[in-house]
């Protein structure tokens, strides 16, 4: 099978205008499901990749779009954007169809979130039913400062659907720079990468300890999720893998004529 047949679903992580919705324009004619009510700025810019575009105020407006680009043979990729708000759509309709208004039961005086699995179904039928359409899912996720005990740690983690980063086969987070665990020194700082955060196709082998997954991408766009995510990196040395990351990158960089 040709690597570009392969079909996946992603998740792109990261902070505002770091490019989420660009990446997201770049694969194939695209259904835009737009809570954001914004992504057609972007989607101007590219009028020659035909993207269709869609307002989202409901999740009813998620399923009848859905609905509607999987009977649609030129549509190829499904964009939700943004994965943030989904669970607070999903949220309502479960309101809607149940007449409830909380998925929090109480037994004993203890509160029990054991509805909130019918709000994560609702969610997840519908990925289910992309993810085996045949098309591409692009999901953007938005990021929020972590708190501990109500105190904020001051790291910024993804404020998304908890349950993407399990059932979608990547997730990237758009950084500046390829920061060196080791010393915490970031290389290539005004430069954007992707940092992986999730690659089905390709992980560690830690009996052997090498892996096979790309830690950063460099292309972040359609094309380089395929020249660099769906075919295997390595084998490459755990202990080699930032070392030979940085290299490639400074590389990369130079053939692109930025550095």
């Amino acid at each position: 099978m040709c690597i570009r047949d392969r079909i996946f679903s992603i998740e792109v992580i990261g902070e505002p205008d770091q490019g989420k919705t660009h990446f997201s324009a770049t694969f194939p004619k695209a259904l835009f499901l737009d809570t954001e009510h914004k992504a057609y700025i972007v989607l101007q810019k590219m009028p020659e990749k035909g993207h269709v575009w869609k307002r989202v105020k409901t999740w009813q407006d998620i399923e009848a779009g859905v609905e509607w680009a999987l009977q649609q043979p030129d549509i190829k990729t499904i964009v939700i954007d943004s994965g943030g708000d989904i669970r607070d759509l999903a949220l309502d309709e479960w309101r809607r169809r149940t007449g409830k208004q909380s998925p929090v039961a109480y037994i004993d005086g203890q509160a029990v979130p054991v509805l909130w699995a019918q709000v994560y179904e609702i969610i997840d039928n519908v990925v289910r039913k992309i993810q085996l359409s045949g098309k591409y899912l692009v999901v953007t996720c938005r990021t929020k400062d972590e708190y501990v005990a109500h105190v904020p740690t001051g790291r910024r983690v993804r404020d998304g659907y908890k349950k993407f980063p399990w059932n979608l086969s990547m997730a990237i987070w758009i950084q500046n720079g390829i920061t060196d665990p080791k010393t915490g020194k970031v290389h290539f700082k005004f430069y954007k990468f992707g940092k992986v955060i999730k690659n089905n196709f390709f992980g560690v082998d830690v009996k052997q300890g090498v892996t096979y997954q790309k830690p950063y991408l460099f292309d972040i766009s359609y094309e380089g999720i395929c020249e660099e995510m769906l075919k295997p990196w390595g084998p490459v040395k755990l202990s080699k893998v930032n070392e030979q990351i940085i290299k490639e990158a400074e590389e990369w960089l130079k053939s692109k004529g930025l550095i």
